[in-house]
């Protein structure tokens, strides 16, 4: 019990402390935007670019004096982004791109700037088109972009987001039947699905929560061995639940504008959830602590997510039927990766090897935190950056890994346990009765008969 009220208090000090700093100190990591409204012989964008985010890439300090940054860097700005910025036909032959004037806005209480540009194709009538897009993607890997299409008379639609190893698009210049609008049930929970698969911090926080789940607590406060495959999966219907209550209640609260927290500190909260639930994965902070970890932590995912709908822009008449879908999105995601991983998991925990596991995929966790923080208050980037990208867009590899070593841990137990079984008695022959054990005898005083030794 003492040890939980530390952890609380420690859950406490942090939150406090993060919604202390100031947002621009606490360098917001939102994504991006991408508005295109598609005419008939052009398309118009509007581009939304978190100032924080942008400074990084550009490698000013935009952030230093925000109302002087489009005298001061508005020409500088404006090429650069022009030169991240491509569309084609179906043809393969480029469009016009150009650059509009540069201003500043502030876009869920967080300073962008926003670039207005203009697409033509060169036959002057607007067909299917690829987008190439990648300002700041090009430098800071775990950037993610939302691009939404608003067709000429239709509503707006979320087409996609961008990322550092998907950095195009394809748009229709009309709206594909069966198309849903920004907003609707099936387009949130496109949405939630993808938040969480296509990011990797709130996949490390949900696996590191895993990877003890299995275990038994043991004696020192250490873990021990594998628990019954019942109560495991007991442990993971708690943290699965705990989880989503906890972020489901704060989306929620946020949504409908009873809490308004700043995003630059939230997404540095959900950098330490890793570390905390790293550090309890190496050894227990609290007695089966998964679910208060996770049920604490899942408060400042869910503003994170919060943040998400924000960058939609989504109307209040649309408030229920996006946070439901949303969260079913959520939901889906994080059944899908615990029917992918914790097979593995509870089966790698029954073998020999686990704590070398346990312990090298939560110091790794630990590292990777400590990279997220540093990157999200503004100090330098993670240098994990690479292998995030690398295996956010490569999950098959990964459960692939995983099922494989567990399969190869089931087999080199199942030997060494055949190994280690202890031979068969030899039986005595008919008619004979079976000779005592070795250092026994029938002989009085415990003498060996003569005749007997080495028989056996």
């Amino acid at each position: 019990m003492q040890r939980t009220r530390r952890l609380i208090v420690a859950l406490v000090a942090a939150v406090g402390l993060c919604l202390g700093a100031s947002p621009a100190g606490a360098h917001e990591p939102g994504m991006s935007a991408v508005l295109l409204d598609v005419g008939d012989t052009e398309v118009t964008a509007e581009l939304q670019l978190p100032l924080d985010r942008l400074e990084i890439a550009v490698d000013q300090p935009l952030t230093d004096a925000p109302g002087e940054v489009v005298d001061t860097y508005g020409a500088m700005l404006t090429a650069y982004i022009g030169d991240h910025v491509a569309a084609s036909g179906d043809d393969g032959e480029p469009w016009d791109v150009s650059i509009g004037t540069v201003s500043l806005s502030t876009i869920d209480g967080v300073d962008h700037l926003v670039a207005p540009a203009t697409l033509t194709p060169p036959s002057g009538v607007v067909g299917d088109f690829t987008l190439d897009y990648d300002v700041i993607l090009e430098f800071l890997l775990s950037h993610e972009i939302v691009v939404a299409t608003q067709p000429e008379g239709g509503d707006r639609v979320v087409v996609g987001t961008l990322s550092h190893a998907a950095s195009n698009i394809d748009i229709e210049a009309t709206a594909p039947s069966g198309s849903v609008p920004s907003g609707s049930f099936p387009s949130m929970v496109t949405l939630g699905f993808d938040h969480v698969l296509d990011g990797a911090d709130h996949l490390v926080f949900l696996i590191v929560l895993l990877i003890p789940a299995p275990l038994l607590l043991g004696e020192g406060r250490r873990w021990g061995g594998a628990g019954s495959p019942g109560a495991s999966f007991a442990r993971v219907v708690q943290v699965a639940t705990a989880f989503t209550v906890g972020h489901s209640l704060t989306l929620v609260a946020s949504a409908v504008g009873w809490i308004s927290v700043p995003s630059g500190p939230v997404e540095v909260l959900v950098a330490v959830s890793i570390g905390v639930g790293a550090v309890h994965a190496l050894r227990p902070t609290v007695a089966h602590g998964e679910a208060l970890i996770a049920g604490g932590f899942g408060l400042i995912h869910g503003l994170a997510f919060s943040g998400i709908l924000d960058n939609y822009g989504l109307g209040s008449g649309e408030t229920a039927t996006s946070l439901l879908g949303f969260n079913v999105g959520v939901e889906l995601a994080q059944l899908v990766t615990i029917a992918l991983a914790f097979p593995s998991l509870y089966v790698l925990s029954r073998g020999r090897g686990y704590r070398r596991f346990r312990v090298g995929a939560g110091v790794a966790a630990l590292a990777i935190s400590l990279g997220w923080v540093v990157e999200r208050v503004g100090l330098w980037g993670s240098p994990f950056t690479p292998l995030e990208t690398w295996a956010v867009t490569n999950p098959w590899v990964l459960v692939g890994a995983l099922g494989a070593a567990s399969l190869i841990s089931a087999a080199r137990d199942r030997q060494a346990s055949g190994r280690a079984a202890p031979e068969a008695p030899i039986a005595a022959p008919v008619g004979h009765p079976p000779a005592p054990p070795v250092g026994l005898s029938s002989a009085p005083c415990g003498l060996t008969p003569i005749g007997r030794v080495g028989r056996g």
